[in-house]
């Protein structure tokens, strides 16, 4: 997937709404057609517009994880109106401007967000809270970790063009190794190479990196599959 994929269920009735609430909510964007972009000129973003469907309540109430309280979940319930934003993945910096893209639907009458291409959904508050200057509310902003019977794996890291992580589930601090890592990943951009090893921090157990294929995790064309792969860490 080479897109960042935001689905925002808004207050919205007509796209003549959403133009409006995107200038009166001084948002930094402008809308026109099926496209928004930055006040002054930048990349443009392609819209996907449509009525309230019932699935996206159903998927925001199944991706809640307690976050959401009722109320929200009931505001979203009765939207109007879908957008999804296509915005575009090159680097670190792509999933800034998708993070501003979210910000200026919420302010312009979005009710919540939901990463489609990582599962991961934000409450209202929770997004617009989020700081393009931090890159560990980037990180939180796109990324989430799945459990397994036998691993924990995170998806989403392809919003950065980077490789996501996969670490055995019996690694003591097996969720705090994978984030650190995957936060070095994002900060640091190394030269990774199959065999090299890895430490959370000095005193914690040293782990080897071997990479595994996207296609043993999603099939390749699914909403979630990482064309750079993973990185597993695990023990010699």
């Amino acid at each position: 997937m080479d897109k960042i994929i935001l689905c925002v269920p808004g207050v919205w009735k007509t796209r003549t709404d959403l133009i409006e609430g995107l200038i009166k909510a001084d948002t930094g964007y402008i809308a026109a057609g099926f496209v928004m972009t930055p006040v002054g000129g930048g990349e443009m973003v392609e819209l996907d517009i449509r009525k309230h469907e019932p699935e996206v309540s159903a998927a925001f109430r199944a991706t809640s994880l307690g976050r959401f309280s009722e109320e929200e979940l009931a505001s979203i319930d009765e939207h109007n109106m879908v957008i999804y934003a296509l915005c575009n993945i090159k680097d670190f910096n792509s999933a800034i401007e998708a993070m501003k893209v979210g910000h200026a639907l919420l302010k312009a009458g979005g009710l919540g967000i939901k990463v489609e291409t990582s599962g991961v959904s934000h409450p209202k508050p929770e997004w617009l809270g989020f700081s393009e200057k931090l890159s560990a509310d980037v990180f939180r902003a796109f990324v989430v970790t799945v459990t397994s019977e036998r691993h924990l794996l995170s998806c989403g890291m392809h919003s950065f063009n980077q490789p996501d992580g996969i670490i055995d589930a019996d690694i003591e601090d097996a969720n705090y190794t994978l984030q650190t890592f995957l936060l070095y990943l994002l900060a640091e951009e190394p030269a990774i190479t199959h065999g090299q090893t890895f430490a959370a921090a000095e005193e914690m157990e040293t782990l080897q990196i071997s990479k595994v294929l996207s296609s043993q995790v999603y099939p390749k064309g699914d909403i979630f599959y990482n064309p750079l792969n993973f990185w597993a860490l695990g023990k010699f």
